[in-house]
């Protein structure tokens, strides 16, 4: 099924097949301005140990259309794609090229939303799902530096060995037209100036660097009060950069030799895998189990300031007291916890002749025998409160699957069951 484009925001991706047949899939665009051409790049890669053969499936927003793809697709609708591949083999990539119109949407805060998935052709199941949104605003009017990628979070994470994509925006805010313009960009010292690419600008600029300054020059620019214009260029990272290393970049504009504006400051944050989508970055100390919540497929436990493998899964229960983290990783992905302190707990033993907590498993309800008054609490694994109550049982009928905690007691004294919905 195809699902509308407008359903989605940029999360992540995250494969949904964990067997030898693998793939991720990614969508990077080049810069976007508004009312111009951009191009979109799906690509498909095989992280299995087989031979992959399937489907990429590439979904567009509807204020946009596309004009050229290479390769060309093998079939597709008035707001989606389809190629059909044979035979990839492990670690190659498949990265077909789609040219599409920026549209000038005069509201601003703007965004494009594309999506991409890989469906297999021998199961039918989508391997990869990768949700992709473009921001931008045609209705801004002062200086402005965009950086691409441009990923969700002040981080914004960006892959070793992406270019970096600057575009850099200007208005002339003075009251007489401007003949002159000089563009100043502080380039970071882990980008490498050798690499420069100019993509596209609104008018003729001589280029030249001094040090780490690269400058964009024009005695002749002719540009009207309030007239607007732009350059788009990108640089290479430096190789063998070291992870979450932080690049930053800003310009100092002049219009006839007046500073009129200094740009945002723009940061990209280099890691070599991006972070998995996870419910919550915090571990939890549920009845003294360390629980966090996520997508990955692999969690691994740590004592801070060790790198001692202690445990395995996405709950540990530690036997001494200390400050732990853990480390979520999954076929594309990879997140660290914050550490978190662990104090064991313990809880009073004055209910547990008195009471009975049953049936666990349940698939309905849960009875409690008791000869007090208690207050009842049923907690997730994600420490969210599903049920308070007074009563002498629960009903999990519509709650989901998995395993739950339940808080019997009173102010004085409770006690903790875990207990297993079927």
């Amino acid at each position: 099924n195809i699902i509308k484009a407008e359903n989605y925001l940029f999360t992540g991706f995250k494969p949904q097949n964990g067997n030898a047949e693998g793939s991720v899939v990614t969508l990077t665009s080049s810069a976007v301005t508004c009312k111009s051409f951009s191009n979109l790049y799906a690509q498909v890669f095989n992280n299995g140990s087989s031979l992959l053969s399937g489907y990429l499936i590439v979904q567009f927003d509807p204020k946009t259309y596309f004009t050229s793809m290479n390769p060309l697709p093998s079939g597709g609708e008035a707001n989606y794609l389809l190629w059909n591949f044979n035979d990839l083999p492990p670690g190659k990539t498949f990265t077909p090229v789609i040219k599409f119109w920026v549209p000038d949407i005069a509201s601003g805060n703007d965004s494009l939303l594309f999506q991409a998935h890989v469906v297999s052709v021998t199961s039918g199941d989508t391997l990869s799902t990768f949700p992709y949104d473009i921001k931008f605003d045609c209705a801004t009017s002062s200086n402005l530096t965009k950086n691409f990628p441009d990923r969700q979070g002040e981080e914004n994470y960006t892959l070793v060995g992406e270019n970096i994509t600057y575009q850099v925006k200007f208005t002339n805010k003075l009251s007489v037209p401007a003949k002159s313009i000089k563009i100043s960009n502080t380039i970071d010292k882990n980008l490498d100036l050798s690499s420069l690419k100019i993509h596209k600008a609104s008018h003729k600029f001589n280029v030249y660097s001094i040090n780490n300054e690269l400058i964009f020059a024009s005695d002749s620019i002719d540009l009207n009060p309030k007239s607007e214009g732009f350059i788009l260029f990108s640089l290479a990272q430096n190789l063998d950069l070291k992870e979450k290393t932080v690049i930053e970049h800003e310009a100092i504009i002049k219009l006839n030799n007046t500073i009129t504006d200094v740009t945002n400051k723009a940061i990209n944050t280099i890691v070599s895998m991006l972070p998995c989508d996870l419910l919550d970055t915090k571990v939890k100390n549920l009845d003294n189990t360390l629980t966090i919540a996520g997508k990955g497929t692999i969690y691994s436990w740590y004592e801070c300031g060790n790198t001692q493998l202690l445990h395995s899964g996405n709950q540990f229960q530690p036997n001494k007291n200390g400050s732990y983290y853990c480390i979520v990783e999954g076929p594309d992905c990879r997140t660290i916890s914050d550490c978190v302190d662990y104090i064991f707990t313990q809880t009073e033993d004055a209910l547990t002749e008195e009471q009975m907590v049953y049936p666990n498993p349940v698939t309905q309800f849960l009875y409690f025998k008791t000869k007090k008054k208690l207050n009842v609490e049923v907690i997730d694994v994600y420490g969210n409160r599903k049920v308070v109550t007074k009563e002498n049982f629960v009903d999990f009928r519509d709650m989901l699957p998995g395993i739950y905690f339940v808080k019997i007691g009173d102010l004085r004294e409770y006690k903790v069951y875990r207990v297993v919905k079927e």
